[in-house]
């Protein structure tokens, strides 16, 4: 993604609708193959393997995932402006 806004928010819930208050927004841009790279060799990144066989002995392969923790985003990007 070369441009991702990212939001920190409290939650509740009442009524049975859900109400945000934003507390902090940040525009990140320019994501960074060298940030990225940082982030896998400080175990920020994991790779998930999403692949499994099926009781009839078939495989499903649903490709190669990365994960990382949603606050950890902002180490893959070279500028972060906050906008809130």
């Amino acid at each position: 993604m070369s441009r991702l806004l990212f939001v920190i928010a409290d939650r509740k819930v009442e009524g049975g609708r859900e109400y945000f208050h934003y507390n902090e927004a940040y525009l990140l841009t320019d994501p960074s193959p060298r940030r990225f790279l940082k982030a896998f060799k400080d175990s920020l990144i994991g790779i998930d393997i999403r692949m499994h066989l099926k009781e009839n002995g078939s495989v499903r392969n649903r490709g190669t995932a990365f994960r990382i923790r949603e606050k950890d985003l902002v180490e893959l990007y070279e500028n972060r402006r906050r906008l809130v």
